[in-house]
């Protein structure tokens, strides 16, 4: 992936996503653009419902990205958020 065409793809990332807080059904797309073109050239997407996220063809290396955030687009503007430690159970 050339760094023009890693540009293009923030910059798509960048205009759909580009508010403080991210409902969850659009944050992982967001979170897993972030990482594949941090990983770089190589890895490509697999899709909605694999096992797995990223995957790189070269030697079969799975990668599965996982999120959280610490403030939800249903809370009301004044309300304070309630800071939580993350748990991921894969």
């Amino acid at each position: 992936m050339t760094d023009a065409h890693q540009q293009r793809i923030l910059e798509g990332i960048a205009a759909r996503y580009d508010q403080r807080v991210i409902a969850n059904v659009r944050r992982s797309d967001y979170v897993e653009s972030m990482v594949a073109v941090a990983l770089g050239s190589g890895w490509q997407w697999e899709g909605d419902w694999e096992l797995w996220d990223l995957a790189r063809c070269s030697d079969g290396i799975r990668v599965e990205v996982k999120q959280s955030a610490a403030m939800q687009p249903w809370w009301e503007q004044d309300e304070t958020p309630k800071p939580s430690k993350p748990v991921f159970d894969i």
